[in-house]
Formats: structure tokens, C-alpha cells, sequence
């Protein structure tokens, strides 16, 4: 029993410890994503540059508090559902922010809005896998050429 090999299976989408550059570098890819999805996309109609990027931090602020919430208070649904229930608060933040930013941010319809949606949440956690693989690459090679000066 005590050569048990452990396998550590890491779900969470952290990229850092600091809770402060956490939350700054996730903001900075959601702004990001934001811009270029909706410079790229014909469907939406905006008055200037600068509200696209109001109407992302409005999302990712509000975001942030429900999904906090979410799990503060229903951790139990979250582990039930494999994750699915944290569409439920992506998706009203998204028509929150859309509410408060309407006059400088118009979709012409709902379904491109409920597009816009999935678009963003799909590489949004496509960009944030592959950040984090990047992170965890170079770490890990940092550890491994300091154990192998170490031998040495």
C-alpha cells in the first residue's frame, strides 16, 4: 500500500493563487473575447468602441457576483450537474448587462443574442483551457530543470 500512485484531479479555473490577478486576467480575457467576437460579427450594432468594452466589464461584474453566489449556495446542484447550472447565471448576466448597455449595444433579435452567449462561453473556456495548460507547461518545466540541476 505504500507505493499507491495518486492521480490529482484539478477542476478548477484558476490561473493563479492571488485571487486579486485571478480575476484580473480573467477579466482581461473576457473583455478581449468580447471585442473581437462582436468587432467580427455583423450581427451587432454598437455606437463606439468604448461601449463594447463597458458592456463586457458590466457582464463579467455581474457575472462574477451571481457565480459567487451560485456557489456559496447551491454547491450541491453545481456537483449534480456536472457544472450545467452556472449557464442559468452567464446567461442573466448577459441579458443584464445587455439592459443597461441597450441604447449602445443592440442585437437585432433574441437568438443572436442567445448566440452571441454560447459563442462567448465556448471560447471563453476554450482560451481559458488553453491558458491554463500553458501555465501549468512552463511551471512544471521550471520544476523539472531545477530538479535536474539539482542532480546533477
Amino acid at each position: 500500500m505504500k507505493n499507491q500512485k495518486t492521480f490529482v484531479l484539478d477542476l478548477s479555473s484558476n490561473f493563479f493563487r492571488n485571487p486579486y490577478l485571478n480575476m484580473f486576467v480573467k477579466s482581461l480575457i473576457g473583455v478581449a473575447l468580447y471585442y473581437v467576437i462582436i468587432i467580427n460579427a455583423n450581427i451587432v450594432t454598437f455606437t463606439g468602441r468604448f461601449d463594447i468594452v463597458l458592456f463586457a466589464i458590466t457582464h463579467i461584474l455581474i457575472e462574477t457576483i451571481l457565480i459567487r453566489y451560485v456557489y456559496r449556495y447551491l454547491t450541491k446542484y453545481i456537483i449534480m450537474s456536472f457544472g450545467v447550472v452556472l449557464i442559468l447565471p452567464i446567461t442573466v448576466a448577459a441579458t443584464i448587462a445587455y439592459l443597461v448597455n441597450q441604447p449602445y449595444v443592440m442585437f437585432p433579435n433574441t437568438e443572436s443574442f442567445l448566440g452571441f452567449v454560447v459563442i462567448f462561453m465556448t471560447s471563453r473556456k476554450i482560451v481559458s483551457i488553453l491558458i491554463q495548460r500553458y501555465i501549468k507547461r512552463k511551471k512544471y518545466e521550471k520544476l523539472l530543470t531545477e530538479r535536474v540541476s539539482k542532480d546533477v
